[in-house]
């Protein structure tokens, strides 16, 4: 069911809300008037190669080594059909539903700038698929950086391999009948173009740029509380700093940290230590640093959200529509984009474990070990650090780039590929890991405080313990708490701390 009715208008304002109100949330999908207009005009110049029998990559010619082998016009459909299945080859559980909306309205946003020559009506195809939830079955493994996901995409056009009709995994043409969605077959170009561009990285890419930004806030609130129950010196987080070192991300980390702790008798009370920590005392330089890196990656995708990633791409210019063979469907813009989002989020994983060890370590913490009263028959919330820390190592693990590497493909014309999918898949499986680890320490330093002698919490800070606390109670015994973390995490993934809190503190910067 869709659960936000509000139409996402494909123009040239799509923002990365956007698509997430889509892959989530399952708004609807139409093509501005103005889009359209463009996709017919454009259309009309591969019509006119094909009469005039134009030597053009992939409309009169093969792909890869292949370009030099001529195909005639008459054979430019059975040819996008023969790309489709040769190069649908992923291996691998297929990629979830929200993964799948967001590539076919990235997809459809980057098609329908016009340069990529491909059919109206196969966009609109596309669109509908996604307003009535046909997804196609992509396998997650196998991509260099392109091609392989576009083809399991247009295999579902074709009516041809597996797709879900409303989450039921079906025969592809079964799922298009039961959803009146009339199979198609590809023109020339469109095959080429569905499948040769950065769509599925800037797709994949910017649902974890959205969780990264909601983390970055969440990474500020689980550090204050974890403050406010080890009674850390608030003159740590003084402005004056920040005058002195302006960087925009320690400002708005400093700015976050005083709106959450404001008013809190556990941060106003004489601090334990002059120094704290670092992972403490340090939060608005370490996650300041993040909130900055985490800003460029943003920067690239939104220029990438307004670019064409094709090749080779159609222009006009007079009366003369110039082809020009290039590289926009390169997709290193993107992969090293994510390659650095990776980066910050590995390092709030681990400054969040750490916190979360001072908060467990009696001698660090002045509060009973592991945070539970009777320790020994009670092992508290000892083995949440394990599973903090084994996510941390993994997160270290995916954190290396894989923009550096290379891997020529197909006979040495593709001798660079940049692993853009690899890079979004890794950053994706990243966020999860740091939103688990987040909500161990946001259970953790509440816990924290239900052991400390009694205070007012923050303005930020209290809302947030107050909301855990609905969800998880304050544990007197052992018991599962894996379900706490899962509860807690959901609160994280569905925007309704951040929500909740923010509506007492007004906005977080990030």
């Amino acid at each position: 069911m869709q659960k936000n009715m509000c139409k996402v208008i494909i123009d040239d304002s799509l923002q990365i809300a956007d698509i997430v109100r889509v892959a989530r949330d399952k708004a609807p999908v139409a093509l501005s008037v103005e889009r359209e207009k463009i996709v017919r005009r454009f259309r009309e110049k591969v019509d006119a190669f094909l009469v005039e029998d134009r030597v053009v990559y992939g409309i009169t010619t093969g792909v890869g080594p292949f370009w030099r082998k001529k195909i005639s016009p008459a054979d430019s459909m059975v040819m996008q059909e023969k790309f489709i299945m040769s190069h649908a080859c992923n291996v691998g559980d297929p990629f979830p539903e929200e993964v799948v909306r967001a590539f076919l309205l990235v997809l459809v946003n980057n098609l329908s700038r016009g340069h990529a020559c491909i059919r109206l009506d196969t966009l609109h195809t596309l669109i509908t698929m996604l307003n009535k939830d046909v997804l196609p079955y992509m396998p997650q493994k196998g991509s260099v950086g392109y091609l392989q996901p576009g083809a399991h995409m247009a295999l579902t056009l074709y009516g041809k391999g597996k797709a879900y009709f409303q989450g039921e995994l079906l025969a592809a043409a079964a799922a298009m009948s039961r959803a009146g969605i009339e199979p198609i077959r590809l023109e020339a170009k469109e095959g080429l173009s569905l499948m040769n561009n950065s769509s599925f990285m800037t797709a994949v890419g910017s649902l974890a740029l959205y969780d990264a930004i909601q983390l970055a806030k969440i990474c500020d609130v689980a550090g204050a509380l974890s403050f406010e129950a080890l009674e850390g010196n608030i003159n740590h987080f003084d402005s004056r700093l920040c005058a002195v070192r302006p960087y925009p991300g320690m400002r708005q980390t400093t700015d976050n940290l005083n709106k959450l702790l404001a008013g809190s008798q556990h941060a106003e009370n004489p601090p334990r230590y002059l120094q704290d920590a670092l992972s403490l005392r340090m939060m608005p330089q370490v996650h300041g640093a993040c909130k900055d890196a985490i800003r460029y990656v943003e920067q690239n995708l939104q220029i990438e959200l307004a670019a064409v990633s094709d090749n080779p791409l159609v222009f006009e210019q007079a009366d003369e529509n110039i082809v020009i063979h290039g590289g926009n469907c390169d997709g290193a813009p993107v992969g090293l984009a994510l390659d650095v989002l990776a980066i910050p989020i590995g390092q709030l994983t681990n400054i969040s474990e750490r916190r979360l060890y001072r908060l467990l370590d009696t001698n660090l913490s002045g509060l009973p070990p592991f945070l539970i009263n009777n320790g020994g028959l009670n092992s508290g919330f000892m083995i949440t650090q394990y599973t903090a820390a084994a996510l941390l190592a993994e997160n270290k693990l995916l954190a290396q780039p894989v923009s550096v590497d290379s891997i020529p493909t197909a006979a040495g014309q593709e001798d660079y590929v940049s692993f853009g999918c690899i890079a979004a898949k890794k950053v994706r499986s990243m966020i999860e890991n740091l939103r688990n680890v987040a909500a161990i320490e946001l259970l953790a330093a509440c816990q924290a405080i239900d052991l400390l002698s009694p205070g007012k919490l923050g303005a930020g800070t209290g809302e947030a313990y107050s909301l855990i606390r609905e969800v998880a109670p304050f544990m007197e015994e052992d018991r599962m708490l894996y379900q706490d973390i899962e509860s807690v995490s959901q609160l994280i993934r569905s925007g309704e701390l951040v929500k909740r809190i923010e509506a007492k503190t007004g906005v977080l910067s990030y």
